[in-house]
């Protein structure tokens, strides 16, 4: 029997599809909440709606953007959509990550610091700036962040766009304090995941901690257990 304690909450989860990402969705999806599913590949968004259906839990929305890609126009159009279709939005919690190159900042291509830049906080930024509207209507909101270490040597795109996360959460904190928003940063340990592998090949995955015992920090965030 699903938990009832988000029954009737809207959340928006960027990087759903990923190992982080889709370990909140399913626990938010078991305390029964309503999801809109945020990631790239329609495949990978299929199965984890089947995934959260199976649960009987509400039946989520799939929403399939590229974060580095989008204008301001595509995430205002989101927004638009999910007060359209939803009437309302409590939660935005932004579990989405990509890494373009790993290698010494002089080496590194203008193109991949681009790419790490927009994929992980300008396409964030501009979702957040889109989604405020929103989530203000509420007489309690959450605005959700993952962070991570801002010192990742030969990852210079990756933790530049990281550290500019950290100052929008404290940003965010700061305007919103009173709001009824509110904002929340999380740092996961090292997990097992495909960014993981991807950026540390050498290293033994399998002793990493697992995306489902990292998530208990959110729901405390989100009030829920």
């Amino acid at each position: 029997m699903l938990n009832q304690s988000l029954h009737h909450r809207h959340i928006l989860v960027t990087g759903a599809t990923g190992a982080l990402g889709s370990a909140l969705c399913l626990a938010l999806a078991e305390r029964g909440a309503t999801l809109i599913l945020l990631a790239r590949q329609i495949p990978k968004l299929e199965a984890l709606y089947d995934q959260i259906e199976a649960l009987g839990a509400p039946q989520p929305a799939i929403y399939p953007l590229d974060l580095a890609g989008a204008n301001p126009q595509d995430f205002a159009e989101l927004a638009d959509n999910i007060d359209k279709e939803l009437g309302a939005l409590h939660a935005l919690i932004h579990c989405a990550g990509e890494v373009a190159q790993s290698a010494p900042l002089e080496l590194q291509s203008s193109g991949s610091l681009a790419k790490d830049m927009a994929s992980n906080f300008q396409g964030p930024m501009l979702l957040t700036q889109a989604c405020l509207g929103l989530l203000k209507q509420q007489p309690t909101a959450h605005l959700g962040f993952t962070l991570n270490d801002r010192a990742l040597t030969y990852f210079g795109g990756y933790a530049m766009a990281n550290g500019a996360m950290d100052a929008l959460f404290r940003l965010c904190q700061a305007e919103l304090s009173g709001s009824g928003v509110n904002s929340f940063a999380i740092q996961p340990p090292p997990m097992r995941s495909v960014l993981r592998r991807q950026a540390f090949p050498a290293e033994n995955i399998d002793c990493l901690t697992l995306p489902s015992d990292c998530i208990a920090p959110y729901l405390l965030a989100l009030g829920v257990e």
